[in-house]
């Protein structure tokens, strides 16, 4: 095919001879590079670029009429690039999309009018029994396309009525009274049936019997709401136990999640606490969680008119997320934007519900409320400090809870409350970290084993001083390098001990003090080579790695906190 399209000259057709080849059934095949649908554009002028079957469609049959498509009837179904006349018809685009389907070229649509007829003859024929859901499974589309074609809103039949909802009976939660709810609430409560299978006991929705067993309807003031049952949770309390230990002595959490049969995320919130934490969880309830009640807001400007924009202004101001304009002459921040928390005495942010985010416009700026307000207190600001909380609440605006302090103790305040899941060390563990360590003696990796499986560059920036900064403390640097330099011998040694005995790479870098990565170089012969010597396969080495990683390192390497 041609790389470019040879430009008109004037007074030439926009479709040519050149522009197209015949092929066996007939369709002229456009021979210039066409669209990735296969659409081919031509330059119309006075019109600019156009479709070329369209164009083909026109130069021989005039306009085409308001609200048609062209068609492709090509004998072996729809050629997108086509521009033979005989092969192009107008129509609708409902017939243009079932051109589509018949020739394959639809991947979106799965049914044929025929299809949409049967579906509405099951659903008419169940009498409202019929779910949509399993005519949807047995046609291999989405129960919303069933609705759709049912209420006629797709394969569009002008002699087809929708059947209305109301014609498939059924009980609904309003027509229940307070003794049935009560069945409802004490059948439920034996915990042996499931709230869908409550639900088609009594002829409701699921969502009707959920409502009533939290008591969101037909409330009842002497019912205790049940703790929440997660019925899909897989590990035990004693389970999740395990899993913390395990982590703690080191082992990585995939290693966990295939143990225990879990996915690497629940075994990561086992770890950091978000889940199987032993303390049961209660539905949410709907009533106010504030310990005082709100004061209602007063506008102190006349009524609003009933013009739209006044309307909307005097909705923006009533709203109880968004704070009111600031008034000249009165304070920055009043009691009217924070609620006491009896317990912890913090002054709790009204406005807005996210953490860290109260932001407010203070002398011409977007700034962090907590921070307006201790400046209000206690001036500005020293340079190179920020406002730490010591109540730990993000939310939290009380002068009192705050101080000014750098990023490291904010982190350690952090630390300290529970909240951080990344940091896992502090000043104490730092501090033990850098009296142990000792060069040539002591490995990063064994220090990283102690203290709870750490990464080991962890231990390097530690005792390199570089993060948990010590002004008073000098790092260790060794006299003299503890590189060790292998001779031809002692990769013949690492050789022949790899391949006879049962041991691992990591015990060989340990046993002569070098890397693993060194190690693994010699046996597979790319480091000190030896043409007598024959690389052990790669299946041999995984499966002894398997063996390795199953038996030694999860048993004994991390029970002994033995290094690398």
């Amino acid at each position: 095919m041609p790389g470019k399209k040879p430009r008109h000259k004037p007074g030439e057709p926009p479709i040519r001879t050149i522009d197209y080849t015949v092929n066996a059934d007939g369709c002229w095949v456009w021979n210039w590079p066409v669209h990735r649908k296969g659409y081919a554009s031509v330059w119309v002028e006075g019109r600019g670029v156009l479709k070329s079957h369209r164009v083909a469609y026109e130069l021989e049959n005039g306009t085409i009429p308001a609200g048609m498509v062209i068609r492709h009837i090509c004998p072996n179904g729809g050629n997108p690039s086509c521009v033979n006349p005989d092969h192009l018809r107008a129509g609708t685009p409902t017939e243009n999309a079932r051109d589509m389907v018949e020739a394959g070229n639809q991947g979106n649509q799965k049914l044929l009018p025929s299809d949409a007829a049967e579906i509405r003859r099951i659903f008419a024929d169940g009498n409202g029994k019929t779910s949509r859901r399993s005519i949807a499974r047995e046609y291999g589309v989405s129960s919303g396309t069933i609705s759709l074609v049912i209420a006629n809103k797709t394969f569009y039949d002008p002699g087809y009525t929708p059947q209305l909802p109301q014609q498939r009976g059924g009980l609904s939660a309003k027509r229940l009274d307070e003794s049935q709810a009560g069945q409802i609430r004490q059948l439920y409560s034996t915990g042996e049936i499931s709230q869908r299978d409550v639900a088609a006991k009594f002829g409701i929705h699921p969502g009707c019997v959920s409502q009533i067993v939290r008591n969101l309807l037909y409330p009842d003031s002497s019912y205790t709401v049940p703790t929440r049952k997660a019925v899909n949770q897989k590990l035990t309390q004693a389970q999740a136990d395990e899993i913390r230990e395990k982590s703690r002595r080191g082992l990585p959490q995939s290693t966990i999640a295939k143990e225990y049969g879990v996915r690497q995320n629940t075994v990561h919130q086992i770890i950091t606490g978000k889940t199987h934490t032993g303390i049961p969880r209660q539905y949410q309830s709907r009533t106010n969680t504030e310990s005082e009640p709100r004061p209602p807001l007063q506008s102190t400007k006349e009524p609003a008119s009933t013009g739209k924009a006044m309307q909307a202004k005097r909705r923006r101001v009533q709203n109880s997320d968004i704070r009111p304009k600031h008034q000249p002459g009165q304070p920055f921040i009043t009691e009217n934007d924070w609620v006491l928390d009896p317990k912890t005495g913090c002054h709790k942010w009204r406005w807005g519900n996210k953490k860290y985010r109260q932001l407010i416009k203070y002398n011409g700026k977007r700034e962090l409320a907590y921070r307006v307000n201790w400046e209000l207190h206690n001036g500005p600001i020293p340079d190179g400090y920020q406002i730490n909380h010591r109540c730990n609440n993000g939310r939290c605006v009380n002068p009192e809870h705050l101080y000014p302090g750098d990023q490291f103790a904010n982190m350690q305040d952090t630390v300290h409350a529970g909240n951080h899941t990344i940091q896992k060390l502090t000043w104490e563990q730092v501090i033990e970290i850098r009296a142990k360590y000792e060069p040539g003696k002591t490995s990063h990796k064994s220090l990283a084993l102690e203290y709870g499986g750490v990464h080991l560059s962890t231990i390097g920036d530690i005792v390199n001083n570089i993060t948990f900064h010590d002004p008073g403390y000098t790092s260790k640097s060794p006299e003299v390098s503890v590189r060790r330099v292998l001779t031809d011998s002692d990769a013949a040694t690492i050789r022949q001990r790899y391949c006879a005995e049962e041991v691992s790479m990591s015990d060989l870098a340990h046993d002569f003090g070098v890397s693993r990565n060194t190690i693994a170089r010699i046996i597979r012969n790319e480091n000190y080579q030896d043409a007598a010597y024959t690389p052990p396969t790669r299946d041999f080495i995984r499966s002894r790695r398997g063996v390795v990683v199953g038996e030694k390192i999860s048993s004994a390497r991390l029970d002994s906190g033995k290094g690398a």
